[in-house]
């Protein structure tokens, strides 16, 4: 299996666990839009492990405004998890 592959099946696991958990479904495809924007910023970075380094360099791609960057910097930070 792939990288993609991977972490997509991960990804998968984890909306399942999030669902289980008894998550809204508003909040597991905010979880789940993170989890993929992420798979394909490894993909189109070359990225082939999941680290901090990586996890870091990708949130500070996020939105620049102070705001949008807490709420943006840890929904991904749950989501990645």
């Amino acid at each position: 299996m792939d990288n993609k592959n991977h972490f997509e099946s991960k990804v998968s696991d984890f909306l399942e666990a999030l669902r289980k958990a008894g998550y809204s479904e508003s909040t597991i495809r905010q979880y789940k839009k993170t989890c993929r924007l992420f798979i394909v910023y490894m993909d189109i970075n070359y990225i082939q492990d999941c680290n901090v380094e990586s996890i870091n360099v990708f949130l500070r791609t996020m939105p620049q405004e102070k705001n949008a960057v807490d709420t943006w910097n840890q929904l991904s930070i749950t989501a990645i998890r």
